[in-house]
């Protein structure tokens, strides 16, 4: 009799429905919500179910081993239904790399000695880093011409290997699902932002009047949409200066335009990063990307027309401002991040 409780795989068996709300609801959950990581391990764990299976039912001589290969399935399982998706990997892989170790059936070492082979061959390319080829052929105990003997490499060697190795993909594999998740987040704030822009600019008045108004006529007076008969010399010269008004939905048409400045500035910095997931590219910190353009696009806004009082501008050439101040964002996280390296 065992000593172990069986593993409860009904996760990984997710009940199907031909309704089609429900096939969208879950189609949004797999691309918009949870990482894409915990369905690529639903898919291992479910391709490697059999194995296990058959590790539990197997009577081999190591109990103590067996057990302890089963307790990090098990704990892979639970991280899968905490949807804690680096945690499930990491345990999923070691739990397959003693596997293949203590597995009793008489094609284990070959099936080691091809895990070996085709690792070997891919530490030659460029993308992967200098150290990781170094401790891996360290481990090896083997140069950087010749390659080991893949069929007497020990048990401790294989565990190190194929760890440094998985840590290595898993690396790589967070930061891409992070990356994703950051694209997608920026898309849909960007959607957002557009669609309130749209239905500001057409439900606004003011926003109208002012996008409809020339900056200057030829004879460099300038021209409104509707002149009030009682106007002052004074408004008159104010008018002239500059033809936009301050007031809540322009300053919002700012904030706006400089919300999508931060989002297109995001797109670029999220294809040139490098660094591993982090505060900063969590989803709150993505979200405080537009909203910190957002701010400095008012701020820009607002010193264009009262500190550079003798330059005429019109909303449109403004609304194009605070688009480029939206890309400060860079400036303001950078800045930040500096300063908690430093901290």
């Amino acid at each position: 009799m065992a000593d172990y409780e069986p593993l409860d795989f009904s996760i990984l068996h997710t009940p199907s429905s031909k309704n089609f709300g429900i096939q969208i609801w879950r189609f949004l959950g797999r691309h918009f919500g949870k990482p894409r990581s915990l369905e690529r391990l639903r898919d291992h764990f479910s391709a490697a179910q059999g194995n296990i299976k058959a590790l539990e039912d197997a009577d081999t001589p190591d109990k103590k081993s067996k057990a302890a290969v089963l307790d990090k399935y098990r704990t892979a399982l639970e991280a899968m239904k905490a949807k804690n998706a680096s945690s499930g990997w990491a345990a999923f892989k070691a739990a397959k790399r003693r596997h293949l170790v203590i597995d009793p059936r008489n094609d284990a070492a070959d099936r080691r000695a091809s895990i070996l082979r085709d690792l070997y061959s891919r530490i030659d390319d460029e993308k992967v880093p200098k150290s990781i080829r170094s401790r891996i052929r360290n481990a090896f105990g083997a140069g950087t011409t010749t390659p080991p003997k893949f069929d007497t490499v020990k048990d401790g060697a294989f565990l190190t290997v194929t760890e440094i190795w998985d840590e290595y993909i898993d690396d790589r594999h967070l930061e891409r699902d992070y990356k994703s998740q950051r694209f997608v987040s920026l898309s849909w704030i960007l959607v957002g932002v557009l669609l309130c822009f749209f239905l500001l600019t057409c439900c606004s008045t003011t926003v109208q009047e002012a996008l409809l108004t020339t900056s200057l006529e030829p004879d460099g007076q300038q021209q409104p949409v509707d002149p009030p008969g009682d106007a002052s010399a004074e408004n008159t010269e104010d008018t002239a200066r500059s033809n936009v008004p301050i007031t809540t939905s322009t300053l919002m048409v700012f904030a706006l335009a400089g919300a999508m400045g931060a989002c297109v500035s995001s797109y670029t910095s999220l294809q040139n990063a490098q660094d591993k997931p982090n505060i900063f590219t969590s989803r709150a910190a993505t979200l405080a990307r537009p909203i910190v353009g957002a701010v400095v696009a008012v701020m820009g806004a607002l010193g264009v027309k009262f500190v550079l009082v003798d330059v005429n501008i019109n909303l449109p050439a403004l609304i194009f401002f605070c688009f480029l101040f939206g890309f400060s964002q860079q400036l303001v996280i950078g800045v930040a991040e500096r300063y908690r390296s430093t901290d």
